[in-house]
């Protein structure tokens, strides 16, 4: 016996069993995905040996944590702001979440020690104008003292400040030890925490610990009640992306849900169509989501929205499997008889739609981005499991209900139905149509007007520390996104330097863009050569003890003591520097283990990530070549390696998929025509969704991008249903394969559109883009799959379709015969 029989015989004839295995299945599902959790992470979609992963982990481990907040003080009153700035330092610094707050930079350290930070030939160059300026000041002082010399109007001078200027603007020291934005409007207090902000328990109990230390000190005594607080850094922005991101896909999950279930009531005027669609999905998402969580143990960014997919493109097999019964029926067949005949003809196709789904996301194992895989495994595995669902489920089922409760069927006599007929020019045009749309589409797409979205900023979630986020970095002149160089013993910090220089300029030797504009270190607050420079410095003070400060103007005395206080200074160690300038160099063990690399990007652009990740890939090569351990930890290198691996892994994966529902088809039809024929409909429909998305001016990005195989599924669905049923009748079915088969497909595309459609409502951006690209993708894939595919086989062919065929009963055995 063939196992479509046995299955058909099986629901038919065991109904009660089948429905109450399936049912009980939910439980041990259910167990199973308890503990499934979403993670929104950028590193979790990519493959854990990914070098920019390792490193970061690598980091992680070691400088104590990555994860910061910044709190946006309101500098109105800029007194109060600073007197606040220091008090909250000290209420966060005795917080356990806290490594380390940093509110006012010591400067004064600095600049009381400047002569020890100029280079050895600047603190000669120093010495000597002094020298020069002093030895005119004390002759000066001698009684009957006559300048012989012609003065050249270019005096010597000892404004150390002058002179020491330009060296500390090189180092791009802030002018004031608090940070404060460009436009005067905040001060900005960093705090650097303990963990990574993936870890989001952690995280959120440290912003809340904050919140409430900044809440308590506006006591409205010392600091007024309104005084305005802003929160932003990866934290709260994590935080609150995870929040939005969770709301929507819950939101649109529900409302896709829904609407679907009540569109198929609607459609069908049958109460029992809410269940018997919608138990399926619910027994085949627990079984997903058991996968998901025995397999990865969360849901990613990419797998998100799998309940959306699943329900729209799942519910597909229960609207053939359902209306197929209601077919039969009306050809007077009992129950028994319409529900093995479901099985046996529309069973087959909607199996044929699973297998060939789910190979076309199977194939995205192939990817190199983790995202994808885990979105083509656990969407491949989906589909079969509400296949094989649904045909086990809604037949047996619908037999006991019929047994219950029986619904009155009209019979064919009495519900008799014309097929549809199209005027010739309609047809032609119809089918010359498509054609047409999908040549434009190519040249749209080799003109360059198909593109991914360049701005990834644009697609991130809309939220209060994200956008004050965006108008900081403005403020600011760049981002407190920075990348980390662990280093493995301090001494090292020269050789590292240097590698990391030498990539750069090897960049720019190449014409490539380098982002790298300094890199600082412990060295950079403890300068070398001390020692050397002590005996300078006291040369300095020698000459200056030589003046007689009283005989000087009074502005000249001015300058004698702050020169002379100058050089009161000695040699010191990274222990002596204020923990203000060196905690951002130490690891969790307070050893100056740290480089901080700066930037001139702003990340708002995909091509300014995509070659920081190079650089950064450069500069790890780099560092291996000096055999000195180091790590590299940095966010963007991460992105930009997304945006690379999904950039390599577009034109592949959607080759492989097409190879991959091509041999479904092979395999389904045995016949290489055959197969040819139902993939035809589906190239025409891709690339015209591609152009459609260049007049529509919607782009692509990496999470809108996984709705493109989705499309796909949808699309082969529909062809293999159409082509089913035309093969059953020939051309002369074409009538009624647009009366019945097409209004299927019609009902089954338009729920597939609420599903994916719901995302249009989300407040993430990348997620509201899924909703967009879905819906114009559906609509055409429709469109090219139902109308378009069985007009063009009724063209091709030269039988001609007989007017206002109905189907009759001989008929409707033939096809029972062919089907079997």
């Amino acid at each position: 016996m063939k196992p479509f029989q046995l299955v058909s015989r099986l629901a038919a004839r065991r109904p009660g069993v089948v429905t109450a295995v399936l049912l009980l299945s939910l439980i041990p599902a259910l167990l199973l995905s308890s503990g499934l959790v979403f993670k929104n992470d950028f590193a979790d979609l990519l493959p854990a040996d990914t070098p920019a992963v390792k490193e970061m982990h690598e980091v992680m481990d070691r400088s104590g944590g990555s994860a910061y907040v910044i709190i946006a003080v309101s500098a109105t009153d800029l007194p109060l702001a600073k007197k606040y700035a220091l008090d909250l330092d000290a209420a966060l610094t005795r917080l356990d979440p806290v490594l380390y707050v940093q509110s006012k930079m010591d400067l004064g350290f600095i600049r009381d020690r400047r002569l020890l930070y100029l280079p050895e030939k600047d603190l000669h160059d120093l010495v000597d104008r002094a020298t020069a300026w002093i030895d005119k000041r004390t002759a000066a002082q001698i009684p009957g003292y006559v300048e012989l010399e012609e003065d050249s109007g270019e005096e010597e001078s000892i404004n150390i400040d002058e002179l020491t200027d330009q060296r500390f603007r090189d180092a791009r020291l802030p002018r004031d030890e608090f940070l404060i934005g460009n436009d005067g409007k905040f001060l900005y207090v960093f705090i650097r925490l303990k963990g990574a902000v993936t870890d989001m328990d952690s995280s959120r109990q440290a912003l809340a610990d904050i919140r409430r230390a900044a809440e308590d000190l506006r006591d409205g005594v010392k600091y007024p009640l309104d005084l305005t607080l802003h929160f932003a850094g990866s934290v709260p922005i994590r935080i609150e992306e995870d929040e939005i991101m969770r709301r929507d896909l819950q939101s649109a999950s529900l409302l896709g849900f829904v609407s679907v279930v009540l569109l198929i009531t609607l459609y069908t005027r049958r109460l029992r169509s809410l269940v018997l669609l919608s138990l399926p999905l619910i027994i085949s998402v627990a079984w997903t989501f058991a996968i998901a969580r025995m397999a990865y143990g969360h849901l990613n960014i990419i797998t998100g929205f799998l309940a959306s997919i699943l329900s729209g493109l799942g519910i597909e097999s229960g609207i053939h499997l359902f209306l197929r019964y209601l077919e039969e029926r009306g050809h007077g067949k009992d129950n028994e008889q319409a529900t093995e005949e479901t099985i046996l003809t529309t069973g087959r196709s909607v199996f044929s739609g699973g297998l060939t789904n789910a190979g076309g996301f199977l194939v995205l194992c192939l990817a190199s981005f983790a995202g994808y895989q885990e979105f083509g495994v656990l969407a491949g595995c989906g589909m079969l499991i509400v296949a094989c669902v649904s045909i086990l489920f809604v037949p047996s089922f619908n037999e006991l209900l019929e047994k219950w409760l029986p619904v009155k069927i009209r019979p064919a006599s009495d519900s008799h139905v014309n097929g549809i007929h199209l005027p010739r020019p309609l047809r032609t045009f119809i089918v010359a149509l498509v054609p047409a749309f999908a040549l434009f589409s190519v040249v749209q797409v080799m003109s360059g007007q198909v593109v991914m979205r360049t701005n990834w900023r644009e697609i991130k979630g809309e939220s209060p520390a994200s956008d004050f986020d965006d108008y900081m970095i403005q403020s600011l002149g760049g981002s407190f996104t920075q990348t980390l160089v662990l280093m493995a013993n301090p001494g090292e910090e020269k050789a590292l330097k240097q590698a990391v220089e030498d990539t750069r300029r090897a960049r720019m030797k190449q014409g490539l863009p380098s982002g790298v504009t300094r890199v600082v270190g412990i060295g950079d607050l403890v300068p070398p050569d001390q020692d050397k420079k002590m005996g300078l410095i006291e040369e300095l003070r020698r000459q200056l003890d030589r003046v007689k400060p009283e005989a000087l103007p009074d502005a000249d005395q001015k300058l004698w003591r702050e020169a002379r206080e100058l050089t009161n200074v000695s040699p010191f160690t990274h222990h002596d520097v204020p923990d203000s300038l060196k905690r951002r160099f130490e690891d969790s063990n307070r050893d100056p283990r740290m480089l901080v690399l700066f930037t001139r990007y702003m990340f708002y652009e995909t091509e300014e990530v995509i070659a920081w990740a190079d650089e950064m890939s450069e500069i790890r090569a780099a560092l291996d070549k000096t055999r000195k351990e180091a790590h590299l930890l940095s966010d963007n290198w991460i992105a930009g390696t997304i945006f690379r691996v999904v950039a390599g892994d577009g034109p592949f994966v959607v080759l492989a998929g097409f190879v991959a529902v091509f041999l479904v088809l092979l395999l389904d039809f045995r016949s290489f025509r055959h197969a040819a024929i139902v993939i035809t409909p589906l190239v025409l429909a891709v690339m015209c969704i591609l152009g459609g998305m260049s007049l529509l001016g919607i782009q692509l990005n990496f999470i809108n991008g996984i709705v493109l195989p989705c499309i796909t599924g949808i699309s082969v669905d529909n062809a293999i249903h159409i082509y089913h049923r035309y093969l059953q009748g020939g051309p002369s079915s074409v009538p009624q394969v647009l009366r019945h088969t097409a209004s299927a497909t019609f009902l089954a595309s338009f729920t597939n559109m609420l599903g994916f459609g719901s995302m249009i409502i989300a407040h993430h951006k990348g997620l509201r883009s899924v909703g967009e690209l879905a819906i114009l993708g559906i609509s055409i894939a429709y469109v090219c799959t139902s109308i378009f595919f069985p007009l063009a086989l009724q063209a091709l062919s030269r039988e001609n379709p007989r007017p206002n065929h109905q189907t009759t009963p001989e008929e409707a055995s033939l096809e029972e015969s062919q089907a079997a």
